[in-house]
């Protein structure tokens, strides 16, 4: 959206009035922080100057952006005093890094080989991945449906790339030197998307009218997280502590202000929420009638069976009839599924926009709540996939070397949301080296994932949830304790059976399909390990999950 100049130059004004007229905050700087700040007078901050809105030349050559404005507010509550250094892209910002020409990257997503050689700050903004592709290409239903399709990445976004080499086999990916030049190339037919930021693609589309060009799904990947970061250069610990007190002072209506200036994103905020709503009511009603047919059907194929067994001399007929009922089930869930899966993206892509947006603090929780809800249906939806590949024995199993201290961390990072939206505490404990097993890294994400979602359901609220990963012998053991209602004997015989449940209700009203833990035990046994649970009355539960190093014998 554009602005007449006279509004411009007013916004300005007040804009700078706002912020000479703020009080200092006092963000608990010791004395050794102070004099440190004194001894190093100037900080050396690096800029993608092509990385728009992040950061940007303007037509004056002053060098302006969310990342600009953000070192304004660390500057101010911190004495500290930025120089603002550009590079042609984001590889000679990285090298001049590493050489010690510059003290700190800005926009930096998190990639763990990057800890060698900087320290990561706390989170300063959220932004989702996102495909861009041309408004009449199909909708890829997953990542991994874009195999040996042309990607269009921008060189040296080590995060990006991990994120879709990890997700597809053989990526087809062709570097640009710029977002800007990926997303041309996306428009002219040259990829057939490109994978950026939300915020970077939604200026960049608006700024150069692609308007042939939309934002696709949000793309999310283990060990990846969607938000920026600050890097610090590793013989500067004190810099990255003193970075992280101003961090945690940035308030959220002043990240608003931040992202609203630059972003632009035009929403209207009351027409969105309501979209959301009704399309949250109908999948919720869809997914329901779905679960209801889905048991419907599985019952008729049982009295079918014993039929068969009844009736030798129907053996065949009835055996060509359960094969194309079978298969009609299998067409029928994977059908319904992927139509399911759209608009449950677009609710979650709303919300995220959305949260880029001002909106007011007390629609912040339901915006939350939203893509909370979004996200379970998402998970119902593919246990009852999973269920149906771990019966009919579709599902496949590659074993690799992965370092599980990585995949937990992953994990853990992914339940924050929940977690926080019922007062929890996430209590991690890592080992301090990397713990590698050779297993299928998306089935045991997959373990880690059921136990933290039912340790989270069934959790009162303000309570702690403590998860420690530990090597065990020539094996590992993975532990998720809560403090819940706990269980008797006879509730945790019924965990692990097919729509078993116990005794205990969700905390928090949440529902349960019985087929979580259903689908652990088997996936658990298909990767050579042992699960169980440890529990009493009023005691809360710990699920144990053991793995060897190496997987076993077939």
């Amino acid at each position: 959206m554009r602005f007449p100049f006279p509004l411009l130059f007013i916004f300005a004004i007040l804009l700078a009035s706002a912020r000479a007229a703020s009080p200092d905050i006092d963000i608990g700087l010791t004395a050794d922080e102070k004099n440190w700040i004194a001894a190093h007078p100037e900080v050396r901050v690096g800029h993608d100057i092509s990385y728009a809105p992040y950061s940007f030349r303007d037509a004056r050559g002053n060098i302006v952006g969310i990342d600009p404005d953000v070192l304004d507010l660390i500057a101010q509550r911190t004495g500290l005093r930025f120089r603002n250094e550009t590079r042609a892209n984001w590889e000679e910002v990285v090298s001049d890094f590493k050489a010690g020409r510059l003290d700190l990257l800005m926009s930096l997503g998190y990639v763990k080989e990057r800890e060698a050689f900087l320290i990561y700050t706390r989170a300063y903004g959220y932004a989702p991945d996102v495909l861009v592709t041309r408004d009449n290409s199909p909708v890829p239903f997953e990542i991994g449906e874009l195999r040996g399709r042309r990607i269009a990445l921008v060189q040296g976004y080590t995060a990006m790339r991990a994120m879709v080499e990890s997700a597809m086999s053989d990526p087809q990916i062709v570097d640009y030197p710029t977002s800007e030049a990926a997303m041309l190339a996306v428009a002219r037919g040259e990829a057939f998307g490109a994978v950026s930021d939300a915020v970077n693609a939604v200026y960049i589309i608006k700024a150069r009218h692609l308007t042939n060009l939309r934002l696709g799904v949000v793309l999310e990947s283990r060990g990846v997280a969607n938000e920026n970061y600050l890097g610090v250069r590793r013989d500067q610990p004190e810099l990255a502590v003193i970075v992280n007190k101003a961090i945690a002072s940035i308030t959220p209506a002043e990240r608003h202000a931040i992202s609203n200036r630059w972003v632009g994103v035009e929403l209207d905020e009351s027409v969105w929420s309501a979209r959301i709503v009704r399309v949250a009511g109908v999948v919720v009603v869809v997914a329901v009638l779905i679960g209801g047919l889905i048991l419907w059907h599985n019952r008729r194929l049982a009295r079918e069976l014993s039929e068969r067994r009844r009736v030798q001399a129907e053996l065949e007929q009835t055996h060509e009839r359960l094969t194309r009922a079978s298969e009609e089930k299998s067409e029928l869930m994977h059908m319904l599924a992927h139509d399911l899966r759209n608009p449950l993206t677009a609710v979650v892509m709303g919300v995220d926009l959305l949260r880029l947006g001002d909106l007011p603090h007390e629609h912040e929780e339901t915006a939350a709540r939203l893509r909370s809800h979004a996200q379970k249906m998402g998970r119902l939806i593919d246990d009852l996939m999973d269920a149906n590949a771990i019966e009919s024995g579709q599902r496949q199993f590659h074993f690799d070397p992965v370092d599980l201290t990585r995949t937990v961390r992953a994990a853990v990072e992914s339940f924050a949301e929940p977690a926080a939206l019922k007062q929890l505490r996430l209590e991690l404990a890592l080992p301090a080296a990397p713990l590698v097993v050779q297993t299928d890294e998306g089935a045991f994400r997959q373990v880690v994932d059921n136990l933290l979602s039912n340790a989270v359901k069934y959790s009162p609220a303000r309570q702690s949830i403590e998860i420690a990963l530990v090597r065990e012998g020539d094996g590992m053991r993975l532990t998720v304790t809560d403090h819940g209602p706990g269980m008797n004997a006879d509730d945790i015989a019924q965990l692990f059976r097919k729509f078993g449940k116990g005794r205990a209700q969700p905390t928090g009203g949440e529902k349960s399909s019985g087929l979580g833990l259903w689908i652990v035990q088997r996936v658990v046994d298909a990767l050579g390990g042992k699960v169980r649970c440890e529990s009493e009355p009023g005691a809360g539960a710990t699920f144990v999950f053991t793995l060897p190093l190496v997987r076993p014998a077939a």
